[in-house]
């Protein structure tokens, strides 16, 4: 049980473990390159420093997003074109050289030329800067939880007008028997103890008659009430 009530809470923390090492070498990769502009705007943790406002952060996280979609991209070219060549796949090396997809473009102010790494190390870098400057902006959660898990709340049945005149009786009269079992239920609210206990009450009080001291005209749907869980 307490295992289950960790699974279906927002707070519980994430199993980091999901991370495999091939993502984190590619993001140091591609974060080891950009650090070697020497002063350039890809130098390292400068998308830690704070911006002015949250417009600039705003403007910064989709610049980001320009960076991952555009490594993506040159990724998605380099498989194209080899299919085009090679429309049956049948290229074991000419495949492999397309999936690495070499970064040719010199960073700004970079000193050593174009990194030559795969474009999924700019992709997994540009990644680890869009979530991390996001998230220290305000702009996305720390931790996002896990929202599929959650379980909507029940909507609460309406109580048809005849019910509800039954209820204003019985609340009224200060209906004995009613309230003696309304009492065993103090843990719940008495809006949805009322809506179960009168829904099945009233479908009895139509064909049966009790007199106000009988204690017989509760025990029923209360029994029914109780098999339910409430």
């Amino acid at each position: 049980m307490k295992d289950l009530k960790e699974a279906l809470s927002s707070g519980r923390k994430p199993d980091i473990t999901h991370a495999r090492t091939p993502l984190l070498v590619y993001v140091a990769r591609g974060c080891e390159y950009g650090d070697s502009t020497q002063g350039g705007k890809y130098i390292r943790a400068n998308y830690l420093r704070p911006t002015e406002d949250l417009k600039a952060d705003f403007l910064r996280y989709r610049a980001y997003l320009r960076a991952v979609v555009s490594h993506a991209s040159q990724i998605l070219d380099s498989l194209e074109l080899h299919q085009a060549m090679d429309p049956d796949l049948t290229d074991v090396e000419g495949m492999k050289v397309a999936a690495y997809a070499k970064d040719v473009d010199a960073a700004p102010g970079c000193t050593v030329g174009a990194s030559r790494l795969p474009h999924a190390c700019g992709l997994a870098a540009s990644i680890n800067m869009v979530i991390t400057q996001a998230v220290n902006a305000g702009l996305i959660p720390a931790d996002p939880g896990q929202p599929w898990r959650k379980v909507e709340a029940k909507k609460e049945p309406e109580l048809t007008e005849y019910e509800r005149s039954i209820l204003g009786f019985l609340v009224d009269r200060e209906y004995t028997p009613y309230n003696r079992i309304r009492s065993q239920f103090k843990g719940i609210y008495y809006k949805v103890f009322d809506n179960v206990l009168l829904d099945l009450w009233a479908k009895e009080l139509v064909n049966r008659s009790y007199s106000d001291d009988s204690d017989s005209v509760i025990f029923s749907p209360t029994q029914k009430a109780l098999d339910l869980g409430l």
